[in-house]
């Protein structure tokens, strides 16, 4: 699902629609994860609160494997993704009122 901007979702270069995925569901967010592997995934609460959003890259183990077997990447936390991590930059100011912490591992 493409979070809807008040313009509607924008056009990239290569006429790919860019918008911001808020994930509910593991295999659309696995998919999306291998369909991008150069996008950016926030990590974060539900809901989210400052001080718990971290910015990774999608190819990133930490949002690409689950802390355990019987475990979901979805319903614990909340995952949003894009191909412009300057929409989830924004959208971490506007959410939580600061940028997203990037991750250490991956450094997106």
């Amino acid at each position: 699902m493409v979070t809807e901007r008040a313009d509607g979702p924008r056009e990239s270069r290569d006429n790919e629609k860019v918008g911001m995925h808020d994930f509910r569901d593991d295999g659309p967010y696995l998919g999306w994860l291998d369909d991008h592997p150069d996008g950016y995934v926030v990590n974060t609460t539900r809901p989210p609160a400052i001080g718990n959003v971290m910015l990774h890259r999608a190819t990133c183990h930490h949002v690409r494997r689950a802390p355990h077997p019987d475990s979901s990447f979805t319903r614990e936390k909340a995952k949003y993704a894009s191909t412009d991590r300057g929409e989830l930059e924004r959208w971490a100011r506007h959410t939580v009122g600061g940028p997203p912490q990037p991750c250490g591992i991956c450094k997106p």
